[in-house]
């Protein structure tokens, strides 16, 4: 009963949250004959050890190269950065694991590895380095808290095993990220380039572990991510055209990546370009904006009240800009909740219109990977509920 009563308590303040919400109007949906006013949503336990590692969701951020053909033998270097801007007095980890990177040329499937990764910003620290150890194939970057620009991830060199055209898309990395500090957020992009020849050893490349040119041993304006020790290799192709663009063009748009902290509030926001599209990340909650989805340039947030709920606020700003001209996909990560039966999981979306929680059309649940996925034309307030239809 009491589990009821704050139920329904918090669905009187979400409703009026989202009536003075201006970044969250919503556009009439379809309408759904399934309602409810109290959705079982799928509970999340708290994580009890706050100084273990806190996981975060896979993400995929996929780019396109340019029209420049690469030849058998010629090197692409994928690099990764993140933009950390927070402050503090401990030091902060972040761990890249399980990266791969993917894509079809020629009607070939090509998958490549990426070491795992390290990064750890210090208030204490004065010079920035980044160090690769064959033993364990993994990066490792340390640098000061407050480093102005990015600070390398990680990276691969893969060479071409056969002609490969201009044009390949998409071009896909995914990786795991966790972190030692709950409730930090950050930005990572990526970005590729070509070179003649890059060396097999990559503890030889030369990484600058930053962009700022004063905090490390490479004193230049060259990009976090630069393979020092072969730039006069560099040529055109992937994401790059060669001359001093050693890392290639970064993707277009920065995702946000707060790690999850087991309970309380959780949000991140990044803004989005209309043309290149983008994606958001927060705890267990992933928006893929495919390019051209939006009408115009948007700031898109995610908001989670209660990380032990499946349950999130989607905003947007301006609030214009709240109907997409294609579909963009949520997904939820449901991994470790209270779910009895994964198949009969839905998507329900918040009508503060009529005061009632919804089945959002065209849900599905990838049982394998612990997600759900749905496909929004604008957005509310969106959760996962247990249950199936029973009880709608």
């Amino acid at each position: 009963m009491r589990q009821l009563e704050i139920s329904q308590c918090r669905l009187a303040l979400l409703a009026v949250a989202l009536a003075a919400c201006s970044g969250c109007g919503e556009l009439p949906a379809t309408p759904g004959r399934n309602s409810m006013a109290n959705p079982a949503f799928v509970q999340i336990p708290s994580q009890r050890n706050a100084s273990s590692m806190a996981a975060q969701a896979p993400i995929t951020v996929s780019a396109n190269f340019n029209g420049t053909a690469i030849p058998a033998g010629r090197v692409v270097w994928f690099n990764s950065v993140l933009d950390y801007s927070g402050t503090g007095s401990l030091p902060v980890t972040f761990q890249l694991t399980q990266g791969s990177i993917q894509f079809v040329a020629n009607g070939t499937t090509y998958v490549v590895p990426v070491p795992n990764a390290t990064i750890v910003l210090s208030p204490t620290a004065t010079v920035a380095s980044t160090v690769f150890d064959p033993g364990s194939n993994s990066w490792v970057t340390t640098a000061p808290m407050n480093v102005s620009g990015h600070v390398f991830a990680s990276g691969v060199a893969w060479s071409a095993p056969v002609n490969l055209p201009g044009g390949i898309q998409p071009v896909s990395w995914q990786g795991q990220f966790s972190t030692d500090t709950p409730g930090t957020n950050f930005k990572w992009r990526w970005g590729a380039a070509v070179y003649n020849a890059l060396g097999t050893d990559l503890s030889n490349v030369g990484v600058k572990p930053v962009d700022d040119g004063h905090v490390s041993s490479y004193l230049n304006s060259d990009h976090a991510g630069t393979p020092e020790n072969f730039k006069t290799q560099v040529t055109g192709g992937a994401m790059g055209g060669g001359g001093s663009n050693y890392t290639g063009g970064l993707t277009g748009d920065l995702v946000v990546v707060p790690a999850p902290a087991g309970s309380g509030p959780l949000k991140g926001s990044v803004q989005i370009s209309s043309d290149k599209g983008g994606v958001v990340t927060v705890g267990r909650f992933t928006l893929n904006i495919p390019p051209h989805a939006l009408r115009q340039n948007a700031t898109i947030g995610i908001s989670v009240a209660d990380q032990s709920i499946l349950q999130c606020d989607l905003s947007i700003s301006p609030a214009a800009a709240n109907g997409f001209s294609i579909p963009v996909t949520l997904s939820s990560d449901f991994s470790g909740g209270s779910v009895v039966d994964p198949n009969a999981l839905i998507e329900v979306w918040f009508d503060s219109a009529a005061g009632v929680w919804r089945e959002l059309p065209g849900s599905g649940v990838d049982v394998a990977n612990a997600k759900v996925t749905a496909p929004l034309s604008h957005f509310s307030s969106y959760g996962v509920a247990n249950g199936g239809k029973a009880g709608w």
